[in-house]
């Protein structure tokens, strides 16, 4: 089963923490202008169709900048803060 989060967009954009498991993937269906935040952990991040990974570690953020969706893969243990 796939698990895909929704960021919110307009007046009130949604905040939330996640945390996953190590070798667990979450995907982000619309990600474009959405910020990930790695709390701790270390987060592997690939937009869908494209050939740039991103790797995260606590207190690094990213901010999207794409439309195309997201998986958000943990490599160890991690929480994620997505905005």
């Amino acid at each position: 089963m796939r698990r895909v989060i929704e960021l919110g967009r307009g007046a009130q954009p949604i905040e939330s923490t996640v945390s996953l498991k190590q070798g667990t993937t979450t995907w982000i269906a619309k990600p474009l202008g959405g910020r990930v935040t790695c709390e701790s952990g270390t987060l592997w991040l690939c937009f869908d169709g494209e050939q740039l990974d991103i790797v995260l570690e606590p207190g690094e953020t990213h901010l999207c900048a794409k439309h195309s969706a997201l998986s958000i893969h943990a490599l160890s243990p991690s929480v994620i803060r997505l905005a």
